[in-house]
């Protein structure tokens, strides 16, 4: 099993930036008397463990037993092991860190995603208005072009025979073909202009009740366009 412990490469190196501390704690014997090893091992019992990492991993060994009489060598498994112990201390404080800089990261993250969301869904909701808004121009323009196809040129109907007929001149030269009787006469030709005037009024108000048709469907496209 690999236990090295990595640093986040924008951190500074542990050993550029770290002093061991002094040993000058003492050692509780009464408390390590009391501890049960194998009981410790079998009950994974972490606080017994965390309450005597501090006199144990700080002490100075030298002073509290007489090194002279052991084994250099135990003595120095020992201090070894009061270095790792402080080590593994070490990353555990910088893990914990690195935790909270993650933390923090993910709730920015979460935070940009939902406003993201938000600005997603906003820009739906306009889409689908924007939608609605060109199918009722698009309505509105078709109903215009379509009274604009619609819209006959005025006639000047015969008050004879009914026939219609571009231009007054036209008419005029219809009568006096078809209806010569209707051309001679002061009455007759009185009651033809009068005939031809009723028409061209009628012409006039055909001609404006189309415009003003016209006006209002715009009038209708330019406020839609507005409060939009």
């Amino acid at each position: 099993m690999n236990y090295l412990y990595l640093n986040n490469v924008t951190q500074q190196p542990i050993t550029h930036s770290y002093v061991f501390n002094k040993r000058n704690e003492k050692i509780d014997w009464r408390r390590i008397a009391a501890v049960d090893v194998e009981r410790i091992a079998r009950e994974l019992d972490f606080q017994v463990l965390q309450d005597n990492i501090e006199h144990i991993a700080l002490c100075n060994i030298d002073m509290e037993i007489d090194t002279r009489a052991m084994d250099p060598n135990f003595v120095k498994l020992y201090k070894m092991a009061q270095l790792i112990i402080e080590y593994l201390l070490l990353c555990q404080d910088q893990i914990s860190s690195q935790l909270v800089d993650y933390e923090q990261i993910k709730s920015k993250t979460f935070q940009d995603h939902e406003e993201s969301r938000r600005e997603m869904e906003k820009l739906k909701n306009d889409l689908n208005t924007t939608k609605k808004e060109s199918k009722k121009r698009k309505k509105m323009i078709e109903t215009l072009q379509k009274m604009l196809t619609n819209q006959q040129p005025a006639h000047h109907t015969c008050p004879i025979c009914a026939h219609s007929f571009l231009s007054v001149d036209y008419l005029q030269a219809h009568i006096h073909r078809r209806h010569p009787e209707y051309g001679s006469g002061g009455r007759r030709e009185h009651d033809v202009d009068m005939e031809k005037e009723n028409q061209r009024i009628k012409d006039e108000l055909r001609t404006k009740e189309t415009e003003l048709q016209l006006i209002k469907v715009q009038k209708v496209c330019e406020m839609n366009i507005f409060f939009f």
